[in-house]
């Protein structure tokens, strides 16, 4: 980007949902300048239902004050769910570019309103409205990442009340197989293994109510304020409803098996997800392939009581697992990057080990 110089992007944006045709045309503005200044206005308007949606979201880094801290805000009305918020991230190292930098970010969102008939399938609790402040800390040690994040209700605003404390963290390696030639990568004939693994624990300390859907932790993952983001998840993919239903967005309780399994969400939860693969970057056709095999595992409790549905006050535990292989595709088409995860979770453990071989899952996204 130019320096000292504002520059202006647009691009075409759309919604389609089939099962109303409802279609949505609309346009996406961007405004940015270097680094310290972006702001994104876009607005679509639904021909059918005759719905206005828009998005407006924006952030900024002072030059002169408050050094490496970048104030953000936005707000939007998606098909499904109106939101607004804002934050503020500061980066901090003890001795500048020689210790790890720790990240830390506190902000607020509220749910004012939900549209049922759009958010429901997304896993949205619409019966009430939503509204959270959160404390978000991250650093990085080597091979290592780590998080931590905490939250709790705006009450009264909030229909429901919970407070939320979350720890997660990633280890990724990588090793060549073979010799590297630094200087002509074109001549490498090389397999690079990938061992990467993810945790996660934590627990919510909720009311009478529970913990609604979008902010519970969910067996497989799939949460539903990721989801919104993207479109072709809010369309559900403009009428292909098996795709839809098999898709894996990585997250929370990341059991990839479970997706679509209708396996209820949790209160707390101990999981893990394990993934070894074998990758291979054919440059010639500017495509990489990669092979992976992968466990995902973890405890979990609720405090539902099956036999009468109702929120009780004893935590029942669930121990559930899967294991399976899968294919990852990646090639980029004008310097972007389109990417395909296809995963075959063929073992599945849930009162008792079985194994599926019609299960499946679809993912433009990392699993870890």
């Amino acid at each position: 980007e130019p320096r000292d110089e504002r520059v202006y992007r647009w691009m075409p944006y759309v919604y389609y949902f089939a099962d109303s045709s409802d279609f949505a045309p609309g346009l996406t503005i961007d405004r940015d300048y270097g680094p310290y200044e972006s702001i994104t206005v876009r607005a679509n308007y639904a021909l059918q239902s005759n719905n206005l949606y828009w998005y407006v979201s924006g952030w900024r880094q002072p030059v002169h004050f408050f050094p490496r801290t970048t104030f953000y805000f936005w707000g939007y009305n998606r098909p499904g769910v109106k939101e607004y918020g804002g934050e503020i991230e500061k980066k901090w190292n003890r001795v500048y570019g020689r210790t790890p930098t720790h990240t830390f970010a506190g902000g607020f969102y509220v749910q004012p309103e939900y549209d049922a008939s759009r958010a429901s399938d997304l896993g949205y609790d619409t019966s009430g409205k939503m509204a959270v402040a959160y404390f978000n800390w991250n650093s990085t040690l080597g091979p290592l990442d780590l998080s931590m994040n905490g939250a709790t209700t705006l009450n009264p605003v909030s229909t429901w009340e919970f407070n939320r404390l979350t720890a997660s963290g990633t280890f990724k390696y990588k090793k060549t197989l073979g010799i590297e030639n630094k200087k002509r990568p074109d001549l490498n004939r090389n397999f690079t293994l990938h061992i990467r693994q993810r945790f996660i624990g934590g627990k919510i300390w909720a009311g009478d109510l529970g913990v609604p859907g979008q902010e519970g932790y969910n067996i497989e993952g799939n949460s539903s304020n990721d989801m919104l983001r993207k479109n072709y998840l809010v369309d559900q993919f403009y009428g292909q409803d098996s795709l839809f239903l098999h898709y894996h967005m990585p997250g929370e309780g990341n059991l990839r098996g479970f997706v679509g399994k209708g396996e209820r969400g949790a209160e707390a939860l101990a999981a893990f997800s394990s993934e070894a693969s074998i990758f291979r970057s054919i440059k010639k056709l500017n495509f990489n392939i990669e092979f992976a095999a992968f466990a995902d595992g973890g405890l979990f409790w609720d405090r539902l009581d099956e036999t009468s549905n109702v929120i009780g006050s004893t935590f029942n535990s669930r121990t559930l697992a899967d294991a399976g292989v899968g294919l990852r595709l990646k090639t980029d088409i004008f310097e972007k990057d389109l990417y395909l995860r296809i995963d075959l979770p063929f073992f599945i453990h849930v009162d008792g080990s079985r194994f599926d071989k019609k299960n499946w899952v679809i993912s433009f996204q990392r699993s870890i």
